[in-house]
């Protein structure tokens, strides 16, 4: 089984043994994310456009 770990430097890093994503089998599996921003650390307001 092939599998590929997905990472980004444009979303806040994990804070655990996890990954961000991984990619397996035709599969991708995301962790659940917190609507940080990467920058400072804190909670974003409102929605934003990627």
């Amino acid at each position: 089984m092939a599998k590929t770990i997905i990472t980004t430097t444009k979303a806040p890093g994990a804070i655990g043994p996890y990954s961000q994503g991984i990619k397996a089998n035709g599969f991708v599996f995301a962790s659940g994310q917190l609507g940080l921003v990467p920058e400072t650390g804190e909670f974003a307001e409102g929605p934003a456009s990627p």
